[in-house]
């Protein structure tokens, strides 16, 4: 269900796009013609629908596993550190684990399992919506032990609405540019990782974003603003409001691949707000003060 669920949001995105790059027929899904539609429909029949901004540490897959004496399977954490630029107040440099951000999605019908959702750049080539890989990993991805932050506060109603119209406009134009270029990866890297996207959707959202580190370089912001232009010109269907948050966010969204000056402490903060709350690995525990496991 949830990576049905996913393409249902994906291909009802892919109705914005002009004729020219979209030449086939609406695609509908119960009648409807846009992710916003979708949510307002399900709000009307009673479903939870919530969207948040999700933090963990990257497991690029499921991590390890070992097997035991007796044939039994255990999973071993594994995580990938980086320098982050930053240092303490004895002067060193700290290391953290690279994290795996996205805009989570939760559709929960009455008395029934949650379909869950994350939208990000990923790393399969594509800029939209992906099944959330909900397969228990406890060091890393229980939405209920700590080991997922959620760093800002839930979106319902309107503003998970507005939110699913920015990933439209935004998905549209990194797709473009990363097709247009034949970027390796449909552009994960240049145009920044899963981290980036989600950070720019909090940023056209709620004028700030939580998440650390960001990498979207200036070039490549450049000729996204050209996409978006081009697209725009060819007939893209979207708000002007989102539009502007979109161009909003581009121009003041962080990069943190040069940190000094005063930048350095905004950069801290964000370094520590998407910190989970719990977590086996030592880097993770230094920055969050957990003590006991």
């Amino acid at each position: 269900m949830n990576e049905l669920m996913a393409q249902v949001l994906n291909c009802l995105a892919a109705n914005r796009l002009p004729e020219a790059l979209h030449p086939s027929e609406p695609f509908l899904f119960e009648g409807l013609s846009s992710g916003c539609q979708l949510i307002e429909l399900l709000n009307r029949q009673g479903w939870h629908c919530c969207g948040r901004i999700r933090a963990s540490v990257a497991s690029f897959g499921l991590g390890a596993s070992q097997a035991n004496e007796s044939g039994r399977w255990f999973q071993v954490p594994l995580a990938i550190p980086y320098r982050t630029g930053l240092e303490d107040d004895r002067n060193q440099e700290i290391l953290s684990l690279l994290p795996h951000c996205s805009f989570e999605l939760e559709l929960q019908p009455q008395d029934n399992d949650s379909i869950l959702l994350q939208y990000c750049q990923g790393i399969e080539g594509v800029n939209g919506w992906a099944a959330m890989n909900d397969l228990h990993r406890p060091w890393q991805n229980d939405r209920h032990n700590g080991t997922v932050a959620y760093p800002s506060q839930p979106l319902t109603q309107q503003r998970l609405a507005d939110a699913i119209e920015i990933t439209e406009l935004i998905a549209a134009v990194h797709n473009m540019e990363a097709s247009s270029q034949k970027l390796h990866l449909g552009g994960y890297g240049a145009l920044g990782y899963c981290i980036d996207s989600t950070a720019l959707l909090e940023q056209c959202l709620n004028g700030s974003t939580h998440l650390f580190p960001l990498t979207l370089g200036g070039i490549w912001r450049e000729r996204l603003r050209r996409s978006l232009d081009i697209l725009l010109d060819q007939g893209f269907c979207i708000n002007t409001s989102v539009v502007d948050r979109y161009r909003w966010g581009l121009d003041t969204l962080p990069q943190d691949l040069s940190l000094q000056g005063s930048a350095r402490l905004e950069a801290m903060q964000r370094l520590l707000s998407c910190q989970p709350s719990h977590s086996p690995f030592a880097l993770v525990r230094n920055l969050n003060g957990e003590v006991d496991l």
